[in-house]
């Protein structure tokens, strides 16, 4: 697909080949937000397959099995009362590093607005905004 890309001020368009292509039809013009949009959803794909294949710690294992243990959202003072009396104990700054880094990875996602709130897997969603 040829994505044409048209800038904020709208005066000029920008080119970006995909692939190839010989029908018109394959063509779309977006606005620069969208195309960036777009962009950023494809690279955060890219690094979600590498990063979910990267080796996990002790800490970030112990924490995604406790999540799934406990089937919905939980908060760092949760999380680590669980961790702690399935004796699976870390420190808080190992298990906060931990968090940022499964958010980060996309293993995890976090919602302060959910109910529950917390840390979660990504399958569970973002529910009751």
């Amino acid at each position: 697909m040829v994505r044409f890309r048209k800038d904020s001020s709208h005066r000029r368009l920008h080119v970006e080949a995909r692939h190839q292509v010989d029908a018109a039809e394959d063509v779309q013009v977006v606005s620069a937000s969208e195309f960036e949009r777009g962009q950023r959803a494809e690279r955060n794909e890219e690094t979600r397959n590498r990063s979910e294949a990267l080796p996990r710690t002790r800490c970030q294992e112990a924490i995604c099995e406790v999540l799934q243990a406990k089937g919905r959202r939980l908060t760092t003072k949760e999380m680590l009362s669980a961790l702690s009396s399935s004796g699976k104990i870390h420190g808080e700054s190992t298990v906060k590093t931990s968090l940022a880094e499964l958010v980060r990875r996309g293993v995890l996602t976090t919602c302060s607005h959910c109910r529950p709130p917390g840390y979660g897997l990504p399958t569970w969603g973002h529910t009751n905004h």
